[in-house]
C-alpha cells in the first residue's frame, strides 16, 4: 500500500487566541484506509508518518509523538467525521437530469436551424 492510498491531503489552519497568539494546527483528511491504518497504530496522527513498525511504538521516531499512550484520545478528540469529496448533491442533480435530458455541450457556434 502506498502513502497515497492513505493520506488525500493535509491542510495547515492558522487561527489567533483571544488573548492574540498565533496557534498553528493541521487537519488530515485520510482514507477509509488511512483511518484503519492510525487506529490500528501504523500511522502517527500527529504527523502522518507511515508506516510505524511495530504497530503504537512508545513514540513516533519523525516527531516523537507519544503514539502508544495517546493516539487513541487523539483520534477520539480530533475525528471530525466523514467528508465526501465527490461532486455536490447540486452538481449530481444536474448531471442526472441532462443524462435524463440526452443534454450535448454546446459547441459555442449557432448554425441556423439549430435549437436555442
Amino acid at each position: 500500500m502506498k502513502y497515497s492510498d492513505l493520506v488525500v491531503g493535509v491542510k495547515d489552519i492558522s487561527a489567533v487566541d483571544e488573548r492574540g497568539n498565533p496557534h498553528r494546527s493541521r487537519n488530515w483528511l485520510l482514507t477509509e484506509q488511512g483511518f484503519g491504518a492510525a487506529e490500528q497504530g501504523y500511522l502517527c496522527a500527529n504527523c502522518g508518518e507511515w508506516p510505524l513498525s511495530p504497530a503504537f511504538p512508545k513514540h513516533c521516531p519523525v516527531c516523537s509523538f507519544p503514539v502508544a499512550s495517546e493516539q487513541t484520545n487523539l483520534l477520539a478528540r480530533e475525528h471530525q467525521g466523514e467528508i465526501d469529496l465527490g461532486p455536490s448533491p447540486a452538481m449530481q442533480a444536474l448531471e442526472q437530469e441532462r443524462e435524463r435530458e440526452g443534454w450535448r455541450k454546446a459547441t459555442g457556434i449557432w448554425v441556423p436551424g439549430d435549437p436555442i
